[in-house]
């Protein structure tokens, strides 16, 4: 199971990452987020249905983080907090959110060749 996850690890971390970064808007923040998102889904992984892509999943758990972590050092109340959840998902789709980040590694790695 751990080298499974350590390829989940390998497969994502990236990506999670960017989406992180694209919420908090700060690279020491986003890195620290993206670790205890796999973290937390190392712990949760039994719970982890298959309803959704894996990728999905992960960044649910990373908005969650970065959400609690704001509530907890009160940038933002509880209604706030929510109400941009819901702006996040009404606006990009999950789905939308990965295609998006797909698009931009494939673009990179256009550039990179």
């Amino acid at each position: 199971m751990v080298e499974a996850f350590e390829q989940v690890y390998e497969l994502y971390f990236k990506d999670v990452y960017k989406y992180v970064l694209t919420l908090c808007r700060n690279a020491g923040e986003a890195e620290e987020i993206t670790q205890e998102t796999f973290c937390q889904a190392l712990k949760s992984m039994s719970s982890f249905r298959g309803e959704c892509k894996l990728f999905v999943w992960l960044c649910q758990i990373a908005k969650h983080l970065y959400f609690a972590r704001l509530k907890k050092e009160k940038w933002m109340s509880g209604e706030e907090i929510e109400d941009t959840l819901e702006g996040i998902w009404h606006v990009a789709e999950p789905a939308s959110i990965e295609q998006k980040l797909l698009d931009e590694t494939e673009a990179m790695e256009i550039h990179k060749q």
